[in-house]
């Protein structure tokens, strides 16, 4: 991506996770990496009879790779939990984060909020020197956020199941400065659409 030069690009760490069955893929390859290197580290040397001197440090590959796996896994399960227990009794299911930019400020409040704003959390990332990372909400936008595109930015948390949704509109706010509204347009309705999901299954 190359960003415009009045817009500059994303600066923010420690964020993860993207929904997508294929951006979950790409997260876990490198923990894959590590579990198919142990085992066939593990199969080489026990063909040359060298398994008891290496196998330990195979075997000690391994559970590493399980281990961040695992805290990985846990991390991002915790956070969707804390965030349904604390918003899901107010009917809220969408965080939404934003900034004081003047590309799509005034946009969001008139447009997002009148549609959205009884279902959402909002978190304004100009404000983030004031964030208690404690809060349910700042630990959704740490999880499954990414150093990319992570403002403006909607995350549906269906009020079941492990996943959420992430709807990045970054590059769809650079067009519309530009006169090009079709990918606002359809990243809405496809957040429209997710909503509509949730909705439904918070129903069922």
């Amino acid at each position: 991506m190359v960003p415009s030069r009045d817009l500059p690009p994303p600066d923010v760490s420690e964020i993860r996770e993207p929904p997508s069955l294929g951006a979950r893929l790409v997260s876990w390859l490198p923990t894959l990496g590590c579990l198919a290197i142990a085992i066939g580290l593990g199969f080489v040397l026990s063909l040359v009879g060298l398994t008891r001197f290496f196998g330990g440090i195979a075997l000690l590959i391994a559970l590493l790779a399980a281990t961040v796996w695992a805290v990985f896994t846990w991390r991002r399960r915790n956070a969707v939990h804390r965030f349904r227990r604390a918003f899901g009794p107010l009917g809220k299911d969408l965080l939404l984060v934003t900034s004081d930019s003047p590309h799509w400020r005034a946009y969001i409040e008139e447009h997002w909020l009148s549609r959205w704003g009884d279902r959402a959390v909002v978190i304004n990332w100009s404000e983030r020197s004031r964030w208690d990372r404690t809060r349910p909400e700042i630990g959704l936008f740490r999880e499954f956020s990414r150093a990319r595109e992570f403002n403006p930015l909607a995350i549906v948390v269906p009020s079941r199941g492990e996943h959420v949704i992430v709807v990045r509109f970054w590059k769809a706010f650079r067009d519309h400065k530009h006169g090009k509204p079709q990918k606002l347009l359809k990243a809405e309705k496809d957040l429209e659409r997710y909503l509509a999901e949730a909705k439904i299954v918070a129903a069922g």
